[in-house]
């Protein structure tokens, strides 16, 4: 305020920076301005007729279709919990036939440990013959064992 009690600019004329006329204090806005405050903005005469807006039926016509869902190739409709095939070799199973074989001759508990968590791994990979080979990895190292307690026990005997 001026040293007068007047603002510095009259009231009916845009403060600096932009904005539409401000009407005096204590009258209301320019009610027939388009865009005025809680009015719908006026169209243009030459502009295209307003849509129905979001939610409300349109006047004519069927109603728009959502797009059908067409599943892909991947495991879309299989229950929860359903293992998906594996797509490479079963290189864990084999690995673990390979070790089980090892572990009925050599050092059972290191070679049948190593076969077991292979199977073990090679079930969770969902690899076909990953069962049979938990077993067979399973039954040589208990063989390895036994005969590895029976060999021990002939050594200990005989004196060497």
């Amino acid at each position: 305020m001026s040293s007068s009690g007047q603002p510095p600019y009259p009231p009916s004329e845009p403060p600096a920076g932009g904005g539409g006329p401000v009407p005096p204090y204590g009258q209301a806005p320019d009610q027939s301005a388009p865009g005025a405050y809680g009015q719908p903005p006026q169209a243009p005469p030459h502009a295209q007729p307003q849509q129905q807006p979001y939610g409300q039926p349109q006047a004519y016509g069927q109603p728009p279709q959502a797009p059908q869902y067409q599943p892909g190739p991947g495991a879309y409709g299989q229950p929860y919990g359903q293992p998906q095939a594996p797509s490479g070799p079963p290189t864990l199973s084999i690995i673990a036939f390979v070790l089980s074989a090892i572990a009925i001759l050599f050092v059972p508990i290191l070679f049948g440990g190593g076969a077991i968590a292979c199977a073990a791994v090679a079930m969770r990979r969902n690899e076909k013959p990953a069962k049979i080979a938990l077993i067979v990895a399973i039954a040589c190292t208990v063989v390895g064992l036994v005969l590895g307690f029976i060999v021990g026990a002939q050594m200990a005997q005989s004196g060497l």
